[in-house]
Parts: C-alpha cells; sequence; structure tokens
C-alpha cells in the first residue's frame, strides 16, 4: 500500500526531507490462530496527527487449495478429488469465520481512534463482504468510491476480478487520486491514494 499525503503547509514545500513526518506511537495486533496481523501507527504530519491501520486479515487459502484439487484430477483420481474439494469449502468457510472476529476486532479499534484515520490492507475479502462492511463502518468512505476511476482490481488471478485490497479515510482526509498499478511481484497489486488534509 502506498499512501501519498500532503497539507495545504507541504504544497508550499515539496522537497519530502524538510517536511516533518513523524512516527509517535504503534502497535503490533495479532489474532489467535492465524499467521495474519495487523498494526496501527499514529503520524504527525506537519503538527497534524493521523492514525493508519494496516491490515492483512486471514487468507482464504484457495490458491495453495486449488493447485491440490487440480493436481487430483489430472491423476482422474474421485476419492482425492472429493477429498480435495472438502478441503477447499472447509477451509474457506474456516477462514471466512476468522476474518470476520479480525473484521470485528479491528472496527472497535477504527472507531476509538482519536485522530483523523486511515484503513488499509489485505482484507481478502470483496467489497459486498461482512469483513468489508465492518471494518469500513459508518466514519469511514473507500477511497476507490471517492476518488478512483472506471473498474479496478487488486487480486491479480481469477481474471483479475477481485478487488480484496482498500484504503479507506475518515472525513478528515479527501482523496484526490486511487489506483492500482500493474505489478508482477506479487499476486496482488499494490493500492495507491493520493490525499490531502482537510
Amino acid at each position: 500500500m502506498a499512501l501519498l499525503l500532503y497539507s495545504p503547509s507541504s504544497r508550499r514545500n515539496t522537497d519530502p526531507a524538510t517536511r516533518r513526518i513523524q512516527q509517535v506511537s504503534q502497535q503490533l495486533i495479532t489474532y489467535p490462530d492465524s499467521k495474519n496481523c495487523s498494526m496501527w501507527c499514529d503520524i504527525d504530519i506537519n503538527g497534524k496527527r493521523i492514525r493508519i491501520f494496516n491490515n492483512h486479515l486471514q487468507t482464504t487459502e484457495v490458491s495453495s487449495n486449488k493447485r491440490t484439487l487440480e493436481k487430483e484430477l489430472k491423476k482422474d483420481n474421485t476419492t482425492g478429488t472429493e477429498h480435495a474439494i472438502l478441503k477447499l469449502t472447509d477451509g474457506l468457510e474456516e477462514n471466512f469465520v476468522k476474518r470476520a472476529a479480525q473484521a470485528e476486532h479491528m472496527h472497535k479499534l477504527i472507531t476509538a481512534s482519536p485522530h483523523p484515520t486511515l484503513v488499509c490492507g489485505d482484507f481478502n475479502s470483496l467489497p459486498s463482504s461482512y469483513t468489508y462492511h465492518t471494518m469500513k463502518g459508518n466514519r469511514l468512505k473507500d477511497g476507490f468510491q471517492t476518488c478512483g476511476h472506471g473498474y479496478m482490481y487488486t487480486f491479480r488471478y481469477f481474471k483479475r476480478l477481485l478487488r480484496i485490497d482498500y484504503i479507506f479515510h475518515s472525513e478528515e482526509l479527501e482523496g484526490l487520486d486511487y489506483f492500482s498499478p500493474e505489478l508482477d511481484y506479487s499476486d496482488h497489486n499494490p493500492v495507491v491514494m493520493r490525499m490531502k488534509i482537510k
């Protein structure tokens, strides 16, 4: 994720070396029975404090389970194929439940933020999902909806149909541009948002 921030005072001074951006505090958030985690940090930009939440919520594990299923299908092994399908569906259900609990935990922290807020990361969930709506809540706006253009995906597979990585922002931040450049070093494209502090 990339966030390009500037305030009216920093517009006059475009040299990044002389802008005053300082990390003030931070906290790592881990989840039970998961390798995934989130974190928040407060940054000070020219005297204005912003809280940023970065998240990597529970993976779907579809890619690894899909490879197992494809191997079994090539072997023409009915029992192996059935087992692979059950593993795929059980994994999806288990990870949906984990992701929902993670989103509920994060929602409490996001709601308690005393500062203008950015919430970003890999949610592994579609915009129609419980996770998306729980993370966004009523306080935040989806950067793609406020300043994105056209159609956008962030997951590079499944025919480039899935937007599962996001940047949400509170009302005190104004989105100026939002895009996801095509890069091939991950199965996800990064999300970039240019914004200003109101």
